[in-house]
């Protein structure tokens, strides 16, 4: 993630109804819209770090969120992380 701004990382919902552990949804701020490449490296790392599979949605600052955002947002829990 380097050179990528991130606002906020909000977890959404961690599941963990596998044998081996769960899956993480986060929901990510960024200052500005993320190529998929951006995404998929966030994504890609994201996982390296917490040891499970992470989805992601993404939602620009300062953009009218669509009505899927606003739900994960009313579900989410902000995240300190240091990548």
């Amino acid at each position: 993630m380097r050179g990528i701004r991130l606002r906020c990382i909000c977890l959404v919902r961690v599941w963990t109804t596998r044998p081996r552990g769960g899956d993480a949804d986060l929901l990510i701020e960024a200052d500005q819209r993320l190529s998929r490449i951006e995404q998929g490296r966030i994504k890609m790392e994201l996982e390296q770090v917490l040891g499970l599979p992470v989805d992601i949605l993404v939602q620009v600052r300062n953009a009218e969120p669509t009505p899927f955002q606003t739900i994960a947002k009313a579900h989410a829990k902000r995240l300190e992380m240091r990548l």
